[in-house]
């Protein structure tokens, strides 16, 4: 029932009408309630504090084991897992859970020097982030026009612009990549001098060819001595650094080569140019190729590209294996999903 307050003289605005009902459902509540006191009450039941639930089987289930890790970087004949390649910018912190599951020549020692060498760039100021050098390549290389095309610098060490064997040039060489902390490195010295045909050249020209090779063997080795350097600088100073030849090249098999991987964490990735695209008159090339690397990221890019088994191969003649390395500049490196290579942190 609505109460209503009128008087003669009065005149009573919607704000006073309003106060008045209100005081009017108020007092009828609290008579309400004074008659419910008298009758007993029934406690009301507490509430229990939820439990957190264990995960159920079927959910356990669902949960992917990563392979065991092994410590086997020459072996060429492993079968990585698949895997998306297309990481995020900001989320390099979950790379080392994918590498894992990429390679199993991804161990914790190698994720462990990734994971520091992402702190250094994130503390230390990088004015080379994004700069690559290539390390003895052609004043036209397809590296360098890919670079130029998403924004990176790429200095192009080629012949017409340094010695790499002579070592005050390189000692100026060293000097510019202080000059650009950060920068990273590409390096792919001839390997004319270690390809298994040698074997055959020193067996069809005798041993006046073999003193001609072991000459320039030693050349190509002091080369090396010196691009150790160039590349031990690019590593002190936050940068990364991979060192590409194909996989049957027998540069991989010298002790100064491996004891530089040993000495700098870095693991390598075999792959064929079948799988990117590198073809001859008519069917793929399996070319076999292969980088060491102290950047899982690359680990993890190359490691999808091994040769599926789906398709027919031709044997490779004159010069259709260079069709390799122009391939790094299409999926490889540097490509707008692995450009952060040189300009993530």
């Amino acid at each position: 029932m609505q109460v209503r307050f009128e008087a003669p003289n009065s005149r009573h605005t919607p704000i006073c009408r309003a106060r008045f009902n209100g005081l009017v459902r108020a007092e009828t509540i609290a008579s309400s309630t004074a008659s419910k006191e008298a009758e007993p009450k029934t406690p009301a039941p507490v509430p229990e504090t939820p439990a957190f639930a264990p995960l159920t089987p079927a959910i356990a289930d669902d949960v992917e084991e990563v392979p065991p890790l092994s410590r086997a970087p020459d072996e060429p004949e492993v079968d990585p897992a698949s895997f998306s390649a297309g990481i995020k910018p900001g989320e390099e912190d979950k790379e080392h859970g994918l590498a894992a599951r990429t390679n199993n020549v991804v161990d914790e020692e190698f994720l462990q020097s990734n994971a520091n060498r992402r702190r250094f760039r994130r503390i230390n100021l990088q004015t080379g982030h994004n700069t690559i050098f290539e390390h003895a390549c052609s004043s036209d290389s397809a590296l360098g026009h890919a670079s130029a095309a998403i924004g990176v610098e790429c200095i192009r060490l080629s012949r017409d612009t340094i010695d790499l064997s002579d070592s005050k040039q390189v000692g100026q060489l060293i000097q510019q990549v202080e000059q650009r902390p950060g920068a990273d490195a590409w390096i792919s010295l001839p390997c004319t001098d270690y390809t298994p045909w040698q074997h055959m050249n020193i067996h069809r020209h005798g041993e006046q060819f073999e003193k001609k090779l072991h000459e320039r063997r030693k050349k190509s080795k002091r080369m090396f001595k010196l691009a150790k350097r160039f590349a031990r600088k690019i590593l002190d100073t936050g940068g990364r650094v991979a060192i590409e030849w194909p996989a049957d090249s027998g540069w991989w098999d010298l002790e100064e080569v491996q004891e530089f991987e040993r000495q700098h964490c870095f693991r390598r990735v075999y792959f064929h140019g079948c799988m990117l695209g590198v073809k001859g008159k008519e069917l793929p090339i399996k070319k076999p190729w292969c980088v060491s690397t102290c950047d899982e990221r690359l680990i993890q890019i190359f490691s999808q590209f091994r040769c599926d088994g789906n398709h027919q191969h031709e044997p490779a003649e004159g010069n259709q294996t260079n069709q390799t390395a122009q391939s790094f500049s299409k999926v490889g490196f540097p490509s707008r999903h692995t450009i952060t290579y040189s300009q993530r942190i």
